[in-house]
């Protein structure tokens, strides 16, 4: 399991999709609701909270297919009021794991200092 939380090969930071919950296809899975504004990183930054639209069922799904019928995520996130990128996510599963598969699971991950990327080219034709 644990290598499939590092190393999904599919992705370019190996990281699996599913653990993003806020991905343009997974969005209608969600309801969202503006929390404030505030600063982060001296950016002003729009503060949303998110859970699932369905919460009937406990579904859990760690993988690298990216079919997966689980959108059991809350949190909130941080997005940049000018780029609407994000600044910060904070997830945990909406609903408790059933007691008997308690567990405590932890995972941190922290990915900083993306900087966006400005590519200039020219194109020189030889003289015919």
């Amino acid at each position: 399991m644990v290598d499939e939380l590092v190393n999904a090969r599919d992705t370019r930071d190996g990281i699996p999709r599913e653990l993003f919950p806020l991905r343009g296809e997974d969005l209608g899975y969600y309801k969202f609701s503006l929390k404030g504004e505030t600063y982060m990183g001296g950016r002003r930054t729009y503060d949303i909270l998110f859970e699932p639209v369905d919460t009937k069922d406990l579904c859990i799904h760690v993988g690298t297919d990216d079919k997966s019928p689980c959108h059991q995520w809350k949190g909130e996130a941080w997005m940049d009021a000018e780029d609407y990128q994000p600044s910060r996510i904070e997830t945990q599963l909406a609903k408790g794991v059933p007691w008997g598969y308690k567990r405590t699971i932890t995972l941190s991950m922290e990915s900083t200092d993306f900087r966006k990327t400005d590519a200039n080219s020219t194109i020189h034709y030889d003289p015919p």
